[in-house]
């Protein structure tokens, strides 16, 4: 059997397996009516499509943004005035691709359209739903809400979705830009994301509109085989380049799948975002600029109450409780308080019991105040102990929902959400489905984490009480690999062991953490290991203490503060020396710079679809990390100009020349981009700002080029480079590559020593 046809064989199954069973008892699968949802493209077609071959019942379910445009007239009568024409929304491509391929291939196609309107009715909801301002995740949510709840209306209680397709089968850009051999790997990192950036959104959605939500791409034989599949079968590379063409093909056997179907047209479609296709992030845009808001993410937040939900985290000491915690900080929620359960019973079946006693020390290494409960550990009456818990928390600090540090375990996540839904709380866990050695692994890399308990073959008490590395997570994947291979079929549900400890192989203590999240460092003075027998043991702490842990950081400041004073007494001093030269015959130009201005104003404008993105999710400036756009405020600033505007753009046409415009009009003498002056597709800031420019200056080009070759260690790829500069009105215009080293090459040795002799002349 070759890859194509396995592949098939193991989408079939998994289709099979995520198709509900009749009303009647023994029923057989598939006769119970379900949806796929429907885009027209790739994934959803293959679905639907092998779901008709197996003869099940099902319809397929799309939803979109429709808005025509509208005429007015002006003048007394009927027939008299201008007619003025409100530009309308083009039909969404979703929409059009859903109900040509439905007609084609005889699917019955559920069609639910809304207008802008409307979508600010279902928009208030979605935003309260997530309680954040995520516009690509709000985006996303919308058109599944819309269709999963026209699915419920039809008494379809179930929808499959091609969840996964494009993370297996190097369906985004970012996989093209990786090296063949590191392909799957890249893969299998985008695999981790997802629980916390799709399938916790999708469930929630889904929950809100009553639908149980199925993804086959995601079955486990299925992933497991297309992750073995080589890069070849994923990404074709044309003219033998290595990745990095983008024409190459991408879900290349996929689409040799859907060609051998006889889905030749759908074979060939390019992957559309939902949010794109549906029209409902055009939509979230408009209702942006109706309501006067600059920035979608902006008008997102205008729907929320004053701050967003409070919530109380589940915290146990251990890793996994503490990373669920720090999570939910950096996504911007805000956390009022921790919730500790704290068993008499050491083999509890919900909680962790190891070390849990220094909780209280964590929660004033975070900053936050802690509601501790005490329970006996039995078996489900514990849940009574946790409701008197949230209700302490509710009561105390206010609390709307909580997080949970849950991973894999159904058990636990199930109890949490049912007494957290009948206290009327929300429950958010951004580990849920998260691969548990990926998340051990950015756990011991983001966190100091100590084991406090081993009871599993392959361990022993020499992992207690020391620090936990990326070579131990090497250490607990090979022992997973040797037991598994050792009994020659799964031992437990996720191999020889559990590598994220899940399964109670081992428990954990986080000493230390991200200083934005861990103020001080808990410190283990005395302890004691207890053993059991050669793989069974545990650490009892017996004494410990909090340091604090800005001391190096505050010798650090201190010492960076020195140097700048330093470099700035030498700065003076060359001023002062140059000062006191005698001037002697001046050249024309420099008689031209000695009479120019001075001080200016700038505008800064860093031109990137990828950090665009990451500020409209909501994300902080670090996490945005706009280095160039930073190093040229900074290098402005020093030499005494003034930064007047800053805006970050995507690679869009209309987008840059609105953003050049705006800083044109922002009082900015002189205006500085950065990034879109490649060879690719996407760069389009020299198209676009060469049409703005009045007067152009060559000059600027050759001399940039020139350095780059001869100083910047650029060699002859300086060819590639097509910076620009020229003059709009009375105003400078500097379009330059979007690597920090070239603003700073730019910036540094062309244009801050001549932007006064430039706009001299320019206002002349």
């Amino acid at each position: 059997m070759n890859e194509k046809q396995e592949l098939l064989r193991l989408l079939r199954g998994g289709i099979l397996r995520s198709v509900p069973r009749g009303e009647e008892k023994g029923e057989e699968k598939g006769k119970k009516k379900f949806g796929v949802l429907f885009s027209g493209g790739l994934d959803s077609t293959l679905l639907a499509w092998l779901c008709k071959e197996e003869g099940l019942d099902f319809a397929c379910y799309t939803a979109a943004v429709e808005e025509a445009g509208t005429r007015e007239r002006e003048g007394e009568e009927e027939g008299e005035g201008e007619e003025v024409r409100r530009k309308g929304l083009k039909e969404a491509e979703d929409l059009r691709w859903a109900r040509r391929v439905a007609a084609d291939l005889g699917f019955e196609l559920r069609v639910k359209t809304v207008g802008v309107a409307e979508v600010e009715e279902i928009l208030r909801e979605v935003v309260l739903l997530f309680g954040e301002e995520d516009v690509v995740k709000v985006s996303v949510a919308l058109p599944f809400l819309v269709g999963c709840r026209q699915a419920r209306e039809d008494g379809v209680k179930t929808l499959l979705y091609g969840l996964g397709a494009e993370e297996l089968f190097a369906g985004y850009a970012r996989h093209r830009r990786v090296r063949r051999e590191d392909l799957n790997k890249e893969c299998r990192a985008g695999l981790a994301a997802l629980p916390e950036r799709d399938l916790y959104r999708d469930w929630l959605v889904a929950k809100a509109a009553g639908i149980s939500l199925r993804a086959p791409f995601l079955a486990e034989e299925f992933v497991e085989f297309a992750l073995r599949l080589p890069a070849s079968c994923k990404l074709s590379t044309p003219n033998g380049e290595n990745g990095e063409n983008e024409n190459s093909e991408d879900k290349v056997i996929l689409r040799e799948i859907a060609r051998d179907l006889g889905l030749g047209e759908v074979a060939g479609r390019k992957k559309r975002a939902v949010q794109y296709g549906s029209n409902f992030l055009k939509a979230l845009e408009k209702l942006a600029k109706r309501n006067g808001f600059k920035y979608k993410r902006d008008y997102l937040r205008s729907f929320f109450p004053p701050r967003n939900l409070k919530l109380g985290c589940l915290f146990s000491s251990g890793k996994d409780s503490a990373f669920a915690l720090w999570l939910t900080r950096r996504a911007g929620c805000r956390v009022v308080c921790l919730v500790t359960l704290k068993s008499r019973n050491p083999n509890s079946y919900l909680f962790h019991t190891p070390a849990v006693e220094l909780a209280e020390l964590q929660a004033e290494a975070v900053g936050l105040p802690l509601v501790l409960q005490e329970t006996a550990g039995e078996k489900e009456a514990e849940l009574e102990d946790l409701r008197a818990a949230l209700r302490t928390a509710k009561a105390r600090h206010g609390v709307e929902g909580v997080v949970t540090g849950a991973l894999w375990s159904s058990y636990q996540k199930e109890r949490f959400e049912r007494v957290a839904s009948e206290e009327n709380l929300k429950v958010f866990s951004p580990l849920w489905h998260c691969n548990q050695e990926t998340e051990l692994r950015l756990a011991v890399a983001n966190f100091e984490v100590i084991f406090t308990s081993v009871a599993a073959q392959g361990l022993d008490k020499s992992w207690l009480g020391r620090r936990i590395t990326a070579e131990d997570v090497e250490r607990l994947a090979e022992l997973n690999k040797k037991i598994a291979k050792h009994f020659n079929q799964t031992f437990l549900k996720f191999g020889g062991i559990n590598v994220a400890g899940e399964g109670g192989e081992f428990e954990s203590l986080v000493l230390d953490g991200p200083k934005e999240l861990f103020k001080k460092r808990l410190v283990v003075l005395e302890s004691e290991v207890v053993e059991e027998d050669e793989n069974t043991a545990r650490l009892v702490v017996k004494k410990a203490r909090l340091e604090e842990k800005v001391k190096e950081e505050e010798k650090g400041k201190e010492e960076e503060k020195r140097k700048e004073e330093e470099k700035g007494k030498e700065e003076e001093k060359g001023k002062e020396e140059e000062k006191g030269k005698e001037e002697g015959e001046m050249s024309i130009p420099e008689k031209h710079k000695k009479g120019a201005k001075k001080k200016f104003k700038c505008a800064v404008l860093t031109v990137s679809t990828s950090k665009f993105w990451r500020r409209e999710r909501g994300e902080s400036e670090e996490e945005v990390a706009d280095l160039s756009g930073k190093i040229a405020k900074e290098l402005v600033a020093r030499a005494g100009h003034e930064v007047v505007f800053y805006d970050l753009l995507p690679d869009e046409e209309e987008k840059i020349k609105e953003g050049v415009s705006s800083a044109l009009k922002s009082g900015a003498d002189f205006v500085v981009t950065s990034g879109g002056t490649g060879l690719t597709k996407s760069d389009l800031t020299i198209e676009v700002v060469s049409r703005l420019l009045e007067k152009e200056m060559p000059g600027f080009g050759e001399i940039f080029r020139l350095k780059s070759y001869e100083t910047a260690g650029v060699g002859t790829a300086a060819v590639l480079s097509r910076a620009v500069a020229g003059v709009v009105g009375q105003k400078a215009v500097f379009c330059l590559p979007g690597s920090p080293d070239a603003v700073r090459l730019a910036l540094s040795e062309i244009i801050l020593p001549e932007i006064g002799h430039i706009l001299k002349h320019a206002r002349e």
